[in-house]
């Protein structure tokens, strides 16, 4: 599959807190789930056209 949009793929670092850890510090999994909702709200922000933080929810017109 070829990607027609130049400049699609972003990073987003998230550091790793001591709380996301477990005794032998592996990342606990529920982590990996925050990490990526994280990163799905930073994506959403980013294709916002208002520049208001992401607070930009779509509804009807009255």
């Amino acid at each position: 599959m070829k990607d027609n949009i130049p400049d699609s793929y972003k990073t987003l670092e998230l550091p790793v807190q001591w709380g996301d850890m477990d005794a032998a510090q592996h990342v606990n999994n529920t982590v990996y789930l925050r990490w990526m909702e994280s990163a799905r709200i930073e994506m959403f922000q980013k294709m916002s056209c208002g520049g208001n933080a992401g607070h930009n929810i779509p509804h009807s017109p009255e």
